[in-house]
């Protein structure tokens, strides 16, 4: 989900999806290639871009021209919807986690499931 969330996600998927006539599983499987080298470790650096975007932030503040106002804007949505993107990813994650933990602890799920009655 954290992919659907970013422009280049789109692109991806409907060059992937584009190509030849073959059937259905053929599709998904080149879809699914496509997105792993597109997106790669992109959405394991949030930190990193939240930060470089935060300081470019700053260095809009003291200016007061239409551009620095203009920049500031664009990096505020930008830096909104990187964030947004960063808790999808991790709630994600988490739910991988605990869904493994299931799956591979049968005791576990009993345990959870017993608790909820």
């Amino acid at each position: 989900m954290a992919w659907l969330l970013d422009e280049g996600c789109r692109e991806v998927v409907e060059e992937a999806w584009g190509h030849g006539v073959e059937d259905l599983q053929a599709r998904v499987e080149r879809c699914g290639i496509k997105l792993q080298k597109w997106g790669g470790d992109r959405f394991h650096k949030f930190g990193k871009r939240i930060a470089i975007l935060k300081k470019q932030q700053l260095n809009c503040r003291g200016r007061v021209s239409p551009e620095a106002l203009a920049d500031f804007r664009r990096l505020e949505s930008e830096l909104v919807r990187l964030e947004k993107q960063e808790d999808v990813f991790w709630r994600q994650r988490a739910k991988q986690h605990w869904l493994r933990g299931a799956d591979a602890n049968t005791r576990f799920y009993h345990k959870y499931a017993s608790a909820r009655k």
